[in-house]
């Protein structure tokens, strides 16, 4: 009887055992997420220090990334994507810029996919309930960059000259919402000869823009200091404005009284001074789209930590974030990352905080 008692008490401990055992690998079990981002092509510049700062997330935390090059177009970001979610496996989806956001939202719907993008639109958000909006906002950054603009008196009248893409639609709309008369001067995405849009800016006292560094900015300022126009820009955001190209390319004297909205005092972060240390030759352009990384796999992290299936990480990308963060975010809040924006004024060769009236 004795031996029966032990052999049965053995039995239990066993089982047992072997539950906790089984519950610790699922839980520990690494989330896979599919990045499908530049890696070669004209967005390099953003998708290189993008995946190093993914890279030191992925240190700190329990998820695994698989990379795709999505060279910046929607066709190889859905080949990207499809190969992501149906050969890798991968439990959340992640890409950045307009043309890939919107090429692979219908591919991660389809598969009911968490799908973080990293792009000014909202478009997304209304068409797929698995995508969950990332970075800089087109429509409140403008109106809050313009409002500043107006408070301080920088303009009595206002012209902008935009690509006809949907995040400078959404950034003339809510632009429109503090001054309704703005002149635009609209340019098809790709064109990079800004000179007879820029002349008939000639009669107004500020500029309004959102654009890239490299493709549009750096023609946009060099062209304008060629033809001596002075009507200073006001730009979003700060690092794509005038980052490290636009300094390097553009007479410094052409920059002064530039006006832009951006993320507050990224430079001063810890993670910054880490990745500094990492990469010791990173522009303040590179940390900052680092920091964007970095940022979204510790909120993927977060989400995740408990997480077995993709209900629960759907339910739990909503919750306050977790750990301490670069951009001082809350996390997602009716799936957009809050953010809190900074207006800057570029002055003596750098960007300086506007102080609020």
């Amino acid at each position: 009887m004795n031996k029966i008692i032990a052999i049965l008490a053995i039995a239990i401990f066993l089982i047992s055992g072997c539950g906790q055992i089984t519950g610790e690998t699922i839980k520990n079990e690494q989330i896979k997420v599919g990045v499908a981002i530049p890696l070669t092509g004209w967005g390099t510049y953003y998708g290189h220090p993008l995946q190093k700062g993914m890279n030191i997330a992925e240190e700190e935390s329990n998820i695994q990334l698989i990379y795709e090059d999505s060279k910046g177009t929607g066709k190889d970001a859905v080949t990207a994507a499809k190969k992501l979610i149906h050969a890798n496996k991968v439990d959340i989806l992640f890409t950045s810029f307009t043309p890939p956001t919107h090429a692979v939202s219908p591919i991660a719907k389809a598969s009911q996919t968490p799908f973080i993008y990293d792009a000014y639109i909202e478009s997304p958000l209304e068409e797929n309930k698995f995508a969950f909006k990332i970075n800089f906002n087109a429509k409140e950054g403008c109106k809050k960059i313009v409002q500043i603009a107006k408070q301080t008196n920088k303009y009595q009248k206002l012209s902008a000259i935009m690509s006809n893409t949907e995040y400078n639609h959404l950034c003339l709309e809510g632009a429109r919402e503090i001054e309704p008369n703005i002149d635009v001067f609209w340019y098809e995405f790709g064109e990079k000869d800004f000179r007879t849009l820029l002349l008939k800016t000639k009669n107004h006292d500020a500029i309004l823009t959102i654009g890239w560094e490299q493709e549009e900015m750096v023609p946009l300022f060099t062209q304008k200091s060629e033809l001596n126009i002075n009507t200073p820009i006001i730009c979003a955001t700060e690092v794509e404005c005038i980052g490290t190209n636009v300094k390097k390319t553009v007479p410094k004297e052409t920059l002064e009284g530039t006006m832009a909205i951006g993320f507050k005092n990224i430079q001063d972060t810890t993670f910054a001074k880490k990745f500094k240390t990492k990469y010791p030759a990173a522009t303040e352009s590179e940390i900052n789209f680092a920091a964007i990384g970095y940022e979204t796999i510790l909120t993927i992290a977060d989400a995740t930590k408990d997480c077995q299936d993709k209900d629960c990480i759907l339910t739990q990308l909503n919750q306050p974030t977790k750990h301490n963060t670069v951009f001082n975010s809350t996390g997602f809040k009716d799936r957009k990352q809050e953010l809190e924006l900074t207006p800057y004024v570029y002055e003596n060769n750098k960007w300086d905080q506007i102080s609020p009236r």
